[in-house]
């Protein structure tokens, strides 16, 4: 999942940023692109302070970007989003099995 090691200090959420999550397999777009807005959310990135892609960036870019912004419009704090990050992880871990 993510390419930067999360160390936030939340060992259930880094744990499942660093470990968990890299090792789950078949996940849907959506599924990715809603960790991805969490995951930036959880780390505590600024998403107000993030410049919206433009035309060249690409359609990767902008879903991110996208996935991104849903979480921040909903107002959660880096401590809500690392706690819903791992309930996620949770659910996608144990529809796998």
């Amino acid at each position: 999942m993510p390419k930067e090691v999360a160390e936030t200090g939340n060992k259930a959420f880094d744990d499942a940023a660093n470990e968990r999550a890299p090792a789950l397999k078949d996940l849907g777009r959506e599924e990715m692109l809603e960790l991805y807005g969490l995951y930036k959310t959880a780390i505590g990135k600024d998403f107000s302070k993030e410049t919206k892609p433009g035309i060249l960036s690409g359609i990767p870019a902008k879903l991110k970007y996208e996935a991104w912004k849903k979480v921040a419009d909903r107002g959660l704090s880096a401590k809500e989003a690392q706690d819903e990050y791992v309930a996620k992880i949770d659910e996608f871990e144990k529809a796998q099995k």
